[in-house]
């Protein structure tokens, strides 16, 4: 994740945010809650996405609904902080905890082989993918 954004277009409106994150991905707003906060508890038991049907987006990552509002209200609370300029507590994440992270948004085996083409897409370093 970038540094705090400058523009106030960006900042200005979190009753925007709230509703975003309303409508977001859950295993993706846990992949944001790791980020932003560090804190891997966000997806392990009983956070844990279950493996999406078929080819649907799975935008509920099969939680309870009361799970879902956990993650979306840690989430705002999360994103509240980093505009008021609380670091990223993990910005530049290994090779191990990326391919970790994506295995668990998307619930299934994901080969290491993978982890090199992530990191440039999210604009990270290089690294040696993990051996797992």
């Amino acid at each position: 994740m970038p540094d705090v954004p400058d523009s106030q277009h960006i900042t200005g409106d979190l009753d925007m945010w709230r509703m975003a994150i309303g409508m977001a991905n859950v295993p993706t707003l846990q992949m944001v809650l790791v980020q932003l906060t560090g804190n891997l508890s966000w997806i392990e038991a009983p956070y844990l996405p279950t493996k999406p049907p078929g080819i649907s987006d799975h935008d509920s990552a099969g939680l309870s609904p009361e799970l879902q509002q956990d993650i979306r209200d840690a989430t705002f609370d999360a994103v509240a902080r980093w505009l008021e300029g609380t670091p990223v507590a993990i910005d530049k994440p290994s090779s191990e905890l990326l391919i970790h992270m994506m295995r668990v948004s998307l619930g299934e085996e994901i080969p290491a082989g993978y982890v090199h083409m992530m990191r440039q897409e999210l604009g990270l370093p290089s690294e040696l993918a993990p051996t797992r």
